[in-house]
């Protein structure tokens, strides 16, 4: 048997089965560059693997309280017992325990009572698993000694004490230098695991195992030295720290760092990126995603017809603005007049992303011969379209055939029509606004 010295650093051994895992990140759409992004992967199981450190600590055995002794023969399993809370072990949550006489604690039911320890990890029917040896053992509690559990403490450090006191051993006996004092602790706070090795003497010829064992036999922890040999212990605290952490890496050159298991960046274009998840004794798996950035609008406003503005760009839904509100029913590409005003449009693409133009200022006329550059006579038989962009003054229109004789008088601030003119000839379209400026328009119908 090799054996290997301890001293302050304190060494195990773990075998590790490879773990299947996923990892997945949905793609992502974004509707403008330079906004930052959070990424948060979906890892399962999360984390990967669930492994133990182990480190020696100054030895602290609990003391019992109100404790409950379990009566068991030589090769003998009791249970279930309850555990008072959740308890994690490898990755799953346990809420009650068995006892095996062997020295040995398992969180599920019918396990083999083999009394020859054997190393571990071991997938054969007859080694016991999902199971806490501490250690295991060819005890005989038949012969001296009690086995007791006590629930100590209050929530949320509560810890459950399984101890073996001055148990026999079924080859060496029962007095002091052959029997087995020591407690397997289980921590309600952080699902570690204590093994306070009172005592634990050698018995010539019989091996013993001290360490974790998983549900399958693929996965053990184990103190070096101490797997199936012959070895002592007095007085020693050993703690079975969970170490269940997975890290990540992105290829993300902004962020390429592995201590990051949520990614904050800032994409400044569309690409596709890999997301990997490893753990401490080399469990992998990725993932591509495609981060998208949706391509910038600047719709262009114009126009058309003296009082229709039109959007440039078609295809989007749409919604217009005056002054910063929302036009009720104004969902089309072109909108009428109706206003002055600062009028802007809203687009909003396929993807959901909006995007707003460039405000498009309507103001009224300063004089009136700006008045008259936009307005527009259209002649339709016997019937004048007179069509200019609203204004907030009104105008006084007077309609004059060559005689002089005034045939039509309105006052208007609105496109309109003179209808019934009933000979056709040269007319003359007078216009005044308030302040008394006034302009004609020759006409022929």
């Amino acid at each position: 048997m090799k054996y290997i010295l301890l001293f302050f650093l304190l060494i195990f051994t773990t075998l590790d089965s490879t773990a299947q895992c996923t990892i997945e990140v949905q793609d992502i759409l974004l509707c403008r560059e330079n906004k930052q992004l959070q990424v948060i992967p979906t890892l399962t199981p999360s984390p990967i693997s669930h492994s133990y450190e182990l480190i020696e600590e100054p030895f602290a055995p609990e003391a019992l309280i109100n404790s409950n002794i379990i009566y068991l023969l030589d090769d003998d399993v009791a249970g279930p017992f309850a555990l008072g809370f959740e308890f994690e072990f490898f990755g799953q949550s346990y809420t009650e325990f068995y006892i095996g006489s062997n020295g040995w604690v398992s969180f599920s039911p019918n396990q083999p009572i083999n009394y020859v320890p054997e190393e571990i990890p071991n997938a054969s029917l007859e080694i016991p698993k999902n199971c806490i040896m501490g250690p295991w053992e060819d005890w005989d509690p038949s012969q001296g000694g009690e086995v007791k559990y006590s629930l100590i403490g209050s929530p949320p450090t509560r810890k459950m004490v399984i101890e073996f006191y001055n148990v026999a051993h079924f080859i060496c006996g029962n007095d002091i230098n052959s029997s087995g004092y020591f407690q397997i602790v289980l921590e309600e706070e952080n699902n570690d695991i204590l093994g306070h090795l009172i005592r634990k003497p050698i018995c010539a010829g019989e091996n013993a195992t001290f360490g974790l064992h998983n549900s399958d036999g693929s996965r053990s922890y184990t103190f070096s030295g101490r797997n199936a040999s012959e070895w002592e212990s007095i007085n020693q605290t050993v703690r079975f720290n969970t170490n269940n952490y997975t890290n990540l890496f992105w290829s993300v050159e902004e962020n390429a760092d592995p201590s990051f298991n949520t990614l904050i960046f800032t994409p400044q274009t569309s690409s596709t990126y890999t997301v990997t998840a490893y753990d401490a004794i080399g469990n992998t798996c990725s993932d591509e995603f495609e981060i998208l950035i949706s391509p910038l609008l600047d719709p262009f406003l114009e126009v058309v017809d003296n009082n229709v503005l039109h959007c440039d760009l078609a295809g989007y839904q749409y919604q217009w603005y005056l002054n910063g509100e929302a036009i009720e029913g104004e969902v089309y590409q072109d909108l009428i007049l109706f206003a002055f005003g600062s009028y802007t449009v809203e687009l909003t693409d396929e993807n959901g992303c909006n995007f707003m133009s460039r405000v498009h200022l309507h103001t009224k006329p300063n004089s009136i011969e700006e008045l008259m550059e936009v307005l527009t006579i259209a002649v339709k038989n016997n019937q004048l379209d007179i069509c200019f962009p609203f204004t907030h003054s009104t105008l006084k229109f007077k309609l004059h055939d060559l005689n002089g004789k005034i045939i039509y008088e309105s006052e208007e601030n609105n496109s309109f029509m003179i209808n019934n003119i009933t000979n056709k000839g040269i007319y003359l379209l007078s216009i005044v606004d308030e302040s008394g400026m006034f302009s004609r328009k020759i006409i022929i119908l």
